[in-house]
């Protein structure tokens, strides 16, 4: 993280943006830098600081040059959340994280929310209009062609994960035992609820007590590239 990036983190935490030899601190000063650290870092109030710092120092024992880098990735990855949720708050638009992984429209990707590949930027009253909580909604990247052609390869959705009641004929992000799946939910009499494709290539199937919902797809985005084949002007 650039001393740029912590110098503005500071300064929304209430902080001073300090280099130099180290300075005495009351306990009144030491108080709120730890409650500080506990906002910036997403902990309970009652987390006891100290612990989550002498555990990560564990793990960074154990690990080598390659795992230490990754457990300093992701302390920078939720501080700059929690500095860009900050930011958000004095602009009338939000950032949403797009996560680095795939939402299978077809056989299934392994689920690993852990590191944001980019940030996209919604008005903040269109979350609001549409009834979306702002922090408690992210944006991953659609594989497969089981949902064609209302969802392809590469299309970018945003989960609302608060909504995780099934209604009849909504898409939702699935996990499938280790595997995300993008499913329309139908109401069937008989089995209770189907997970269907759009494609209809690909067959309904009940949805089982490893059928988990993450949470509902509130809106897709499409870049276009290369027009179809069939298409293509031939000169």
């Amino acid at each position: 993280m650039s001393s740029a990036r912590l110098e503005r983190l500071c300064q929304l935490l209430d902080l001073e943006f300090y280099v130099g030899r180290k300075r005495e601190e009351g306990p009144a000063q030491e108080a709120n830098l730890i409650e500080s650290l506990r906002g910036a870092l997403g902990l309970p109030h009652d987390t006891e600081v100290s612990s989550v710092i002498n555990h990560t120092m564990k793990a960074i024992s154990r690990s080598a040059e390659d795992q230490v880098l990754m457990h300093l990735k992701r302390i920078d990855e939720r501080l700059d959340y929690a500095l860009q949720k900050t930011i958000d708050q004095e602009d009338d638009r939000v950032a949403m994280p797009l996560y680095d992984i795939r939402a299978a429209a077809g056989d299934g990707a392994a689920v690993e929310f852990e590191q944001i590949d980019a940030w996209l930027y919604f008005r903040r009253d269109w979350l609001l209009k549409n009834s979306l909580t702002i922090g408690q909604c992210g944006l991953v990247r659609v594989t497969g062609d089981s949902m064609e052609p209302t969802l392809v390869a590469d299309d970018v959705i945003l989960v609302d994960f608060t909504s995780r009641d099934p209604m009849h004929s909504r898409i939702y992000l699935v996990r499938d035992g280790d595997d995300l799946q993008v499913k329309r939910i139908l109401a069937d009499p008989d089995s209770g609820f189907v997970l269907h494709s759009d494609n209809p290539t690909y067959e309904a199937r009940p949805m089982t007590d490893s059928s988990i919902i993450i949470g509902r797809v509130s809106w897709s985005g499409r870049t276009f590239t290369n027009a179809p084949e069939a298409l293509r002007v031939v000169r």
